[in-house]
């Protein structure tokens, strides 16, 4: 049976959008007779998270059209959302189904540098879905444009950058 590794947006039970759209295009690659799974991908270290988040208000100060959206966004994010009971049940029911329901790698590939030295064996690379592209949210990631893998085997299903 072949298999097919999927990239989509890090830590789907982070939010119901991205896990309906991983779970989604997972299911069609495992209807369509291939064995999918996820790889488990995060664009930085768990220690440069804070450097992430001040990357992106940098990126929001350039831009003042976009200051509300971008505060609102990481305020709502990385810190509401941490203290929020509901948030944690929300999360550990997302977390029971996908162990169920969806093959994932068991390595969590934390920045693209793990992505580069990893020896995976899948017989094609699929990134999406929705806003992967979107430099706001992913940045500009070559995770996402599947440069990790081989020319011959990339696939891109319905990515957006999202932004005219």
């Amino acid at each position: 049976m072949k298999r097919v590794g999927i990239v989509t947006y890090r830590d789907i039970v982070d939010g119901k959008g991205r896990f309906l759209q991983a779970y989604a295009l997972y299911n069609v690659i495992e209807k369509l007779g291939y064995k999918a799974e996820i790889i488990d991908y995060y664009p930085s270290t768990p220690e440069s998270g804070d450097a992430e988040i001040l990357h992106k208000f940098k990126r929001a100060i350039k831009n003042p059209k976009r200051w509300n959206n971008y505060i609102k966004k990481l305020l709502h994010i990385r810190m509401i959302k941490i203290y929020n009971d509901d948030f944690v049940e929300s999360r550990r029911s997302y977390e029971c189904f996908i162990r169920k329901n969806i093959r994932i790698t068991e390595e969590k590939y934390y920045g693209y540098e793990k992505l580069l030295k990893a020896h995976f064996e899948y017989d094609a690379y699929v990134c999406g879905s929705d806003q992967i592209w979107n430099p706001y949210f992913q940045g500009l990631d070559d995770a996402y444009y599947l440069r990790f893998a081989p020319k011959d085997k990339r696939i891109a299903y319905a990515p957006s950058i999202g932004i005219t």
